[in-house]
């Protein structure tokens, strides 16, 4: 694991760590899964919430939404994640910690180049 994905990963779960106490906050409690094997088996959560960091979209003007990885740098090609992983997940969370943006994941538009 590089330090960069480390210290990704790190902001990523203290922001949905953040997430899920804003959202208790307002009686919406998630129960998150920590081990990859249930987050793969199943989901990020039990409520069927994808949560998600966007550090750039007050600068860039646009939310970065993943739908690919590659998680192996030795495999040929690309498998679906994210928005496109076929999980549990309905609503897509995604923002910063000043505004906390919430989607119904069916509405997301996904266009393939």
């Amino acid at each position: 694991m590089t330090n960069y994905y480390k210290d990704m990963l790190d902001k990523g779960l203290h922001y949905q760590d953040f997430v899920v106490e804003e959202l208790y906050k307002v009686g919406l409690p998630i129960i998150s899964y920590s081990s990859k094997q249930f987050q793969n088996l199943i989901g990020e959560n039990k409520a069927g919430f994808e949560i998600k960091l966007d550090q750039n979209f007050r600068k860039t003007k646009n939310f970065y939404i993943e739908y690919a990885e590659k998680s192996n740098e030795n495999n040929k090609e690309f498998v679906d994640s994210g928005i496109l992983r076929n999980d549990n997940t309905w609503l897509y969370i995604i923002g910063d910690y000043d505004n906390i943006y919430i989607y119904k994941k069916t509405i997301a538009i996904i266009i393939k180049a």
